[in-house]
């Protein structure tokens, strides 16, 4: 059973990120709010050729487009203990605007409870996270 459910979304990690067409979502905007622009984060060359890189591999397998925005986010680089990188938008400026949902995030020890008798469990990264 569980070699077909991993068979059937191989996909998943695969090592390549896809778009993921689960749901779609609304960010409302508080009243008056502007469009953000963020200028980039410095990086060292080696970390923004990779930053470039990454970005491009993602816009070459449809993940993201340039759609010539007027809003802006800076990438932040992490490096990851395998010598990878893990680069993120940082929205924290558009978090500021935005009406917060007046829906909270499940308590995790309500997420673990519904777990029940589980035995077995996967945190796959599907790809980058993203």
């Amino acid at each position: 059973m569980m070699h077909g459910l991993l068979d059937q979304f191989k996909g998943m990690w695969s090592g390549n990120p896809s778009e993921l067409k689960a749901s779609t979502d609304h960010i409302q905007l508080k009243t008056d709010t502007k469009p953000v622009y963020s200028a980039p984060y410095r990086a060292a060359p080696h970390r923004h050729q990779e930053v470039e890189k990454q970005a491009q591999r993602m816009v070459d397998l449809g993940v993201i487009k340039n759609l010539g925005a007027e809003c802006s986010f800076p990438v932040a680089v992490v490096p990851k203990p395998g010598g990878h990188i893990r680069f993120f938008v940082d929205r924290s400026r558009l978090n500021e605007r935005t009406v917060k949902d007046v829906y909270p995030i499940p308590r995790m020890e309500f997420c673990l409870d519904s777990l029940g008798a589980a035995t077995v469990f996967s945190n796959p990264d599907c790809n980058a996270g993203y």
